[in-house]
């Protein structure tokens, strides 16, 4: 049998009741830390490629 659907204010309250982690949860880790240092180094080697290679 199928479930009747929800109002917003329903599925709102349960994803605030069910999923939220508010405070309880850092925003910054060392895994992002980390993450972010990655990617900012993927992003910045092509650059730095680009510009000695046209220095030549």
């Amino acid at each position: 049998m199928e479930n009747p659907p929800r109002t917003p204010e329903e599925i709102e309250r349960d994803w605030l009741e069910n999923v939220y982690a508010g405070d309880l949860v850092p925003q910054l880790t060392g895994r992002a830390v980390v993450t972010g240092m990655v990617w900012a180094s993927g992003w910045r080697s092509p650059n730095c490629w680009a510009r000695c290679s046209a220095t030549r």
